[in-house]
């Protein structure tokens, strides 16, 4: 995909994004650190390690650079949970390398929106104890439901996803009907560029878009 294709796919999911519309687009997931960072370049990784002290997302938004993080509708152990947890962690089995984490619980029905301050094409990050032995949570990103998937007791793992589609806001939610969710997040990587492999065959209409638009920039720099 261009670079002039990928800033149009931006600009288009922005203004989806204003008017309400759900697009959801092509969603690739990922279960390997590997295979996601393969797939995607201009990736940045935000590993919490700045934080000196913790800090609470509890039911008021955390700014850690690039993006947000905020607990909502979370009542367990709201002292002990949902903040940045600088070593000695609460609890050793959320740890991933002994490093700071993000230490996240979600009560059925509860979230945890990562908010970031400019569109990105591509999310991931390593997790522990997360759906540990069952399905206790979820991720919806522009409208699509993602399942993570079970994952073995106490063993840390990758899990990301690129989208076609340009997408602000990353929610986790506690599965209703379970007992929710607790589980560490460390070194979230994201990228707002576009992914090729999952670039898709615009519509009749939004091709002549792109023409059109790509004819009037190049005749802007012919005349510069």
């Amino acid at each position: 995909m261009s670079k002039l294709t990928c800033l149009l796919a931006i600009a288009i999911g922005s203004v989806v994004a204003a008017t309400g519309t759900s697009n959801a687009g092509v969603i690739n997931t990922y279960a390997d650190r590997l295979s996601f960072e393969a797939d995607i370049s201009g990736i940045v990784t935000e590993s919490f390690d700045s934080f000196a002290s913790d800090a609470t997302f509890h039911e008021t938004s955390l700014d850690v650079g690039d993006f947000s993080l905020l607990s909502s509708g979370n009542t367990m152990d709201p002292v002990r949970r949902n903040k940045i947890d600088v070593p000695p962690l609460e609890f050793g089995l959320f740890s991933l390398n002994g490093s700071t984490i993000a230490n996240v619980s979600l009560n059925p029905g509860g979230t945890l929106l990562v908010t970031f301050e400019d569109a990105i094409m591509a999310f991931g990050a390593d997790f522990a104890h997360l759906n540990n032995d069952m399905v206790r949570a979820e991720i919806v990103v522009n409208g699509e439901t993602l399942n993570p998937g079970v994952a073995a007791a106490d063993t840390p793992r990758f899990y990301g996803f690129t989208s076609d589609t340009p997408f602000t806001m990353v929610t986790f939610r506690g599965i209703v009907g379970t007992s929710g969710d607790g589980f560490g997040i460390d070194d979230v990587s994201y990228s707002e560029d576009c992914v090729t492999h999952n670039a898709t065959v615009p519509e009749p209409g939004t091709l002549l878009g792109f023409a059109a638009f790509a004819l009037l920039a190049g005749g802007s720099r012919r005349r510069r």
